[in-house]
């Protein structure tokens, strides 16, 4: 594999605390394939900004994503991501913001997880002095996760899953394991990037017979089964999030 377009380091919460960051970091640096972005994507409530730091100095880290909820008001986004502080946010864009003008070689996004387009104008007006470029996309159904409102109650998928059916997404967790999206840790265990043979790794006996499975028994699997992600590539905020991210990661 002589590249690869992007890297998210990414474990179902907050990478700042990863106990190992820095040495992922370095990692990264000494593996002979080329890398497009490799992103960090936080939720700005950590106190861990002297690593988040060291990784953009050594050169490890050159995509940083913070995640913004709601509709651009404190209230809001406090509201959908307790126990955040609104105060915590604006201390690290301003923070992001300098890191940037230290490295220019650094990219600042925000993903905003919106309910209504006039939304997005105030996020702008938030985001806009920070120098970071928002992306918009609706909620995403995830299985086990802390919310849990009655609108929240989805249709199970149909069909089998067009993202983990893609030959050309990996999803690898903190282990080298293969996962079958970036939903859920846990929906099946695919292979092991160390171990498993990459042709074996992206259409072998394992990915065949969990695809398989999700269009003959997916109401018995306990993650699928929550999951709103079926066949069709159009449904929504799942498969558009997926493709920004198969497209380069940065808009």
């Amino acid at each position: 594999m002589p590249k690869i377009t992007l890297i998210r380091l990414f474990n179902y919460g907050e990478p700042l605390l990863h106990p190992a960051l820095e040495e992922l970091g370095r990692i990264l640096l000494e593996s002979p394939i080329r890398r497009h972005w490799v992103e960090i994507s936080t939720n700005a409530q950590s106190e861990a900004r002297d690593r988040l730091e060291a990784l953009v100095a050594m050169g490890a880290l050159n995509l940083l994503t913070v995640s913004c909820d709601g509709d651009g008001t404190p209230a809001s986004y406090e509201a959908l991501r307790p126990p955040a502080r609104w105060s915590k946010l604006m201390t690290f864009l301003a923070f992001a913001r300098d890191l940037a003008a230290t490295y220019p070689a650094l990219r600042l996004q925000a993903r905003c997880v919106i309910e209504a387009p006039e939304y997005r104008q105030r996020w702008r007006e938030v985001l806009g002095p920070f120098g970071i470029h928002p992306e918009f996309r609706g909620w995403i159904q995830l299985p086990d996760s802390l919310r849990d409102r009655a609108r929240d109650r989805v249709t199970m998928g149909t069909g089998g899953c067009a993202i983990a059916a893609d030959p050309g997404n990996l999803y690898v967790d903190h282990r080298g394991n293969i996962v079958p999206c970036c939903f859920h840790p846990g929906a099946a265990l695919l292979g092991n990037l160390g171990q498993d043979r990459l042709s074996m790794l992206r259409a072998g006996d394992r990915r065949a017979a969990f695809l398989r499975a999700l269009e003959t028994r997916r109401a018995a699997m306990p993650v699928c089964n929550r999951c709103e992600m079926g066949a069709d590539w159009g449904l929504g905020p799942p498969t558009e999030a997926v493709t920004r991210f198969s497209q380069g990661g940065a808009a």
